[in-house]
């Protein structure tokens, strides 16, 4: 911090005496300590108000170059100097506290914000390099904000970006919305397996029943105020659960033709060991 202070020998040339003669000479030091206080801060100001004090006394109280008072009035003028000096030194070292509080205000805001953006970035890398599908839901109505292109690829040529859930999977709303609700307003994560949902494949498609593992991640607000995000995460299993279903159909009709059959029939393991036999058998 450079200190700015004013000298005896300084002030000397630049003091201008008052006309007419005023018992408070003293007040044409002021500026010069609000000057200081102004470019050094406090210290700088209390020095120069001891300064000017000291000059107004030998040079601007009678008896002038004299360090004596002949009038005790003149000893008010000179205290309300120093009391000025003193209250402008405390309130200029508030301003410079003040604004060096603001910057560093300022800098851990910036320094903030860059962190936010940061964990923001990659956060869009993770989810635009998953596999599953991902969408990164906003606000009251879970606005799409993000979705990779494995979200995008459950309703190819839909415009999914900018549109609400209601607005892109009206046939699930009813039934995804109010998951999405309790999420968000508990805090916590939902997880589902195998769950049927109407889904189309693309505008003007008929509804199908499609399966899907997925999971409702609630994240934190990166402000006070800020809108609260859902995470989807989501793995479509619709062919497995209709291959299992064809298992199971294959098997129950097996099951069926091996109880009916007319004759006897067996089942065997590698043992030639009998396993199952009909009731004929």
């Amino acid at each position: 911090t450079e200190i700015y202070t004013l000298s005896l020998h300084d002030a000397l040339p630049i003091w201008i005496p008052l006309f007419p003669p005023t018992l408070m000479p003293s007040i044409t030091y002021v500026p010069f300590i609000l000057l200081s206080g102004w470019l050094g801060g406090c210290g700088p100001s209390l020095l120069t108000t001891a300064l000017c004090t000291l000059e107004s006394l030998y040079f601007a109280t009678p008896p002038t170059h004299s360090f004596e008072v002949s009038d005790p009035r003149s000893w008010v003028a000179l205290g309300a100097l120093a009391f000025t000096g003193l209250v402008t030194s405390l309130l200029f070292d508030h301003v410079a506290r003040s604004r060096q509080e603001d910057r560093e205000m300022a800098e851990m805001r910036a320094q903030l914000a860059g962190e936010v953006e940061a964990r923001y970035r990659l956060l869009e890398s993770v989810i635009q390099n998953s596999p599953p599908a991902i969408a990164l839901l906003r606000g009251p109505s879970f606005t799409i904000e993000m979705a990779n292109p494995a979200y995008q690829a459950l309703s190819p040529k839909e415009l999914m970006t900018g549109r609400t859930v209601a607005e892109v999977w009206p046939e699930a709303a009813a039934l995804v919305v109010p998951l999405l609700g309790v999420v968000r307003d508990s805090g916590k994560v939902y997880h589902a397996t195998g769950m049927p949902v109407p889904l189309h494949r693309g505008p003007g498609a008929p509804v199908e029943e499609r399966y899907f593992d997925f999971s409702y991640v609630p994240l934190a607000r990166v402000a006070p105020g800020d809108d609260a995000r859902v995470l989807v995460v989501a793995i479509e299993v619709t062919e497995q659960k209709r291959a299992e279903a064809e298992l199971h159909a294959t098997y129950f009709e097996l099951a069926t033709i091996h109880a009916s059959a007319p004759v006897v029939l067996f089942v065997v393991n590698s043992d030639l060991r009998v396993e199952k036999a009909n009731e004929i058998g």
